[in-house]
C-alpha cells in the first residue's frame, strides 16, 4: 500500500511539472504570436534578456571578487595603520620605561 501511495505522489508530481512546463512554453509561444512589435525586433529583445540571465552569474562573481578584494586591501591598509600605532606605543613604553631606569633615585 505504501509503494502504492508513492507511486501515484511521485506520478502526480511529473504531471504537475509536465503541466506547468508545457503551460509556460504555450504562454511564450503565445506572447510571441500576440507581441505588438516586429518579430525580429522581439527576437532580438529575447536574446537580449537571455544572454542577461546567462551571463549574470559570471558578472556576480566577477563583482563578489572584486568586492571580496577590494575589502581585503581595506582590511590590509587598516591593519598595517594599526600595526603602526601599536608600535608606536611599545616604543613610547620602552622609552619611558629606560628613562625611568637612568633616573637616579
Amino acid at each position: 500500500m505504501t509503494n502504492k501511495r508513492m507511486n501515484r505522489k511521485n506520478n502526480s508530481k511529473q504531471t504537475f511539472i509536465r503541466s506547468a512546463g508545457a503551460g509556460f512554453f504555450i504562454a511564450f509561444i503565445g506572447t510571441l504570436f500576440s507581441a505588438p512589435m516586429k518579430g525580429s525586433s522581439l527576437r532580438h529583445k529575447v536574446a537580449n534578456r537571455i544572454s542577461l540571465f546567462i551571463n549574470y552569474p559570471t558578472k556576480m562573481v566577477a563583482a563578489y571578487r572584486g568586492r571580496k578584494e577590494k575589502f581585503r586591501e581595506l582590511g590590509h591598509v587598516k591593519y598595517e595603520k594599526l600595526q603602526s600605532k601599536m608600535n608606536d606605543i611599545k616604543d613610547e613604553a620602552h622609552s619611558s620605561a629606560e628613562q625611568k631606569h637612568k633616573r637616579p633615585d
